[in-house]
């Protein structure tokens, strides 16, 4: 990481699995392997091809349920997993303060492929809605990374040239397709790994000391 690479950053655009809040999928299918006694490969297999439709906003989260525990003849269950998926939404230690910080300096938005639902439940109980500028959900808009228009959409949306923004995501084909429209990014670790990169290019994420 270069510091004149990422001159002239003026916002920031943050994922939410894997940034923001705890990826859900893997424990939710954890439990299930358990639970009902099913080998995770076939799970995994069923959970990708209603996640696809369902992050591009294609299904609701009914139809994610019926279409995912119907594949694998699980029955009776809806209700519980329904649930329970939302006990795994859990916030990273470190990120959110980072961003409370990086806001009184630069725009900051949410980049993130994700359902209706869960997203939006996810805004608005970390109460992310309040605190980011801009806020992209694949299924609002039925595009999803590393798709180079959800690039350009997220840009747009911050009136900002791709180059003067920063992108930080825990997956790397996504920073990869970022890059290639221009706009910079981090791959995210943690949150202590995140702040000695932005240090590293110039952006500081300081406390004020009174």
């Amino acid at each position: 990481l270069q510091k004149t690479e990422f001159s002239g950053i003026k916002a920031i655009i943050f994922d939410i699995g894997g940034v923001l809040v705890e990826n859900m999928g893997k424990p939710l299918l954890d439990h299930m392997g358990k639970e009902y006694s099913l080998d995770i490969g076939p799970l995994r297999a069923a959970w990708k091809k209603q996640w696809i439709p369902y992050k591009f906003g294609k299904l609701t989260e009914d139809e994610f349920w019926d279409n995912f525990l119907g594949s694998l003849d699980i029955k009776n269950e809806k209700d519980v997993l329904k649930k329970k998926i939302y006990t795994y939404f859990k916030e990273i230690d470190g990120t959110k303060e980072i961003v409370k910080l990086l806001k009184k300096k630069y725009k900051i938005a949410i980049l993130s492929n994700h359902s209706k639902e869960w997203g939006h439940y996810i805004t608005e109980k970390y109460e992310f809605d309040k605190l980011f500028d801009t806020i992209v959900i694949s299924a609002d808009i039925g595009l999803v990374k590393p798709d180079p228009e959800i690039f350009k959409l997220i840009a747009s949306r911050l009136g900002l040239k791709p180059e003067e923004c920063l992108f930080i995501d825990d997956k790397e084909a996504n920073y990869v397709e970022a890059e290639h429209e221009g706009i910079r990014t981090i791959i995210f670790k943690n949150a202590d790994q995140l702040k000695h990169d932005l240090d590293k290019i110039g952006i500081k994420v300081i406390k004020n000391v009174r």
